[in-house]
């Protein structure tokens, strides 16, 4: 991983779950190495873009994008105070949060796996923009898509 991150400057990093044990119950791992190495390339002076995938009834609650945009201030070396700036040498330079999708669908199929998705409705603009909001609240440029 570190062998990788030496040649790239910027790096897109996907956090779904930041709660240790819901992550394992629902990911089959726990989330230890992918939170180690987010703050190993902050450290490394990298500029990061985090993307959330939010997928309905995994990683779409309030409570989890709090608590993952909370997980983000704490690495960016400030203190929980909302609406302040982000930046410095290694930053989140953004934080997209990537509304679920049926497109993989077909891939599956091909690959002659069963798609376990397929009945999940894609967020709707409105609960994207309440997602937004709370990321935002934090001081971070966010946007929907990236």
């Amino acid at each position: 991983f570190e062998y990788l991150c030496d040649g790239a400057d910027t790096i897109l990093y996907d956090i779904k779950i930041i709660d240790r044990e819901e992550h394992r119950r629902i990911l089959g791992i726990t989330n230890d190495i992918i939170l180690y190495n987010l703050k190993n390339l902050i450290q490394r002076g990298r500029t990061v873009f985090v993307r959330i995938p939010i997928i309905p009834g995994y990683t779409d609650s309030k409570r989890n994008i709090r608590a993952i945009a909370r997980f983000l201030l704490t690495l960016s070396g400030r203190k929980e105070t909302r609406r302040s700036s982000v930046g410095g040498e290694g930053h989140i330079q953004r934080v997209d949060l990537i509304a679920y999708h049926r497109l993989g669908a077909s891939k599956y199929r091909s690959l002659g796996q069963i798609y376990t998705l397929s009945e999940k409705i894609p967020p709707d603009q409105k609960q994207m923009e309440s997602l937004m909001d709370i990321v935002s609240e934090f001081g971070f440029s966010v946007q929907i898509g990236g």
